[in-house]
């Protein structure tokens, strides 16, 4: 086959899809995997929010577009393109491109049910930002809990946790601190991600609450570098983040190939829950029983006797 040939089969895509966070570069290794086997197909990575008045691709031959397209603006931008586009991003409550993104409702359900099993009878939420996500997770996680008559306690806080101040988690005045402290414990804590579930373990330290003793923790996207910075590392929801870039240049592919746009958002369901010291504790009321079984699960290695656990938790051996 000539080169010409060649080059008028290539299909040209560009990817926006934003590497300085896992969940996009799981994204990315998705899409990329899927072009392994289209050789015509061509990437482009580009920024991860091209400017607006960059969108009409100038001289560039673009023949499709997968974006993270989480800014309303962008979206409408890339929908008054002739161009077949696919979004990923769960961040818009309706979406005016076709849409491959991860199910928060079934996220939030999932989370419930994990610290159901636990026994868990407190449980709250705590979400970072007015963003749709971020409310469809709160919504299904406390419908859930509603459900088996439980009232969740809940807060949102304005700002993300990447866009707080610098030593914020050792503020015992910030407004997380100040809500944490009032948790009827032991308490479990679904947080829309996982570095808002970080920044809350850095908080439960400074006023004083152990992880998972008094408050068992879980985030979402099982970041496993922000899970494992945590002291205890953090239980996360594990996000289809491979499969969703992989079915998004599959549907971009369709698209340019004539296929029938897709009148709705495709949710992809969570794939489970990694399970870490996060939330390794059952829900017991009894405060002296909950620090003998942490000593426990912390000492099993060098097997304990009765009385090594009585002398660690004192208290046990006046009963």
């Amino acid at each position: 086959m000539s080169g010409s040939r060649i080059a008028s089969s290539e299909k040209h895509v560009v990817v926006m899809i934003p590497y300085s966070f896992d969940f996009g570069r799981r994204m990315l290794k998705g899409v990329y995997q899927y072009s392994l086997a289209r050789p015509n197909l061509v990437l482009h990575r580009e920024l991860d929010e091209l400017p607006l008045e960059r969108l009409d691709f100038g001289h560039w031959r673009v023949d499709g577009v997968i974006a993270h397209a989480s800014l309303a603006s962008l979206a409408d931008s890339l929908a008054s393109l002739d161009i077949p586009t696919v979004s990923t991003s769960p961040v818009l409550k309706d979406s005016p491109i076709p849409r491959i993104c991860v199910d928060s409702l079934a996220i939030g359900k999932l989370a419930a049910e994990h610290f159901l099993e636990r026994g868990y009878r407190s449980c709250a939420y705590l979400g970072a930002g007015d963003l749709q996500y971020v409310h469809d997770r709160h919504d299904s996680f406390t419908a859930a809990l509603t459900k088996v008559g439980i009232t969740c306690a809940e807060y949102h806080h304005p700002i993300r946790a990447d866009e707080e101040q610098p030593g914020a988690t050792n503020d015992p005045n910030h407004p997380i601190a100040r809500w944490a402290v009032k948790l009827a414990l032991p308490c479990a804590v679904f947080t829309d991600t996982d570095r808002t579930a970080l920044f809350f373990s850095e908080v439960c330290r400074c006023v004083g609450l152990r992880v998972p003793d008094d408050i068992a923790i879980l985030g979402v996207d099982n970041d496993e570098v922000i899970c494992n910075l945590s002291y205890p590392p953090l239980s996360s929801v594990n996000t289809p983040a491979e499969r969703i870039g992989y079915e998004a240049a599959r549907l971009v592919d369709h698209l340019m190939s004539g296929g029938t746009v897709p009148l709705e958002s495709r949710r992809l369901p969570p794939l489970g829950i990694i399970t870490r010291q996060s939330t390794e504790m059952q829900a017991i009321a009894d405060e002296y029983v909950r620090q003998a079984l942490g000593f426990i699960a912390v000492h099993a290695h060098q097997h304990l006797s009765t009385t090594d656990v009585l002398d660690a938790v004192p208290p046990l051996s006046r009963r």
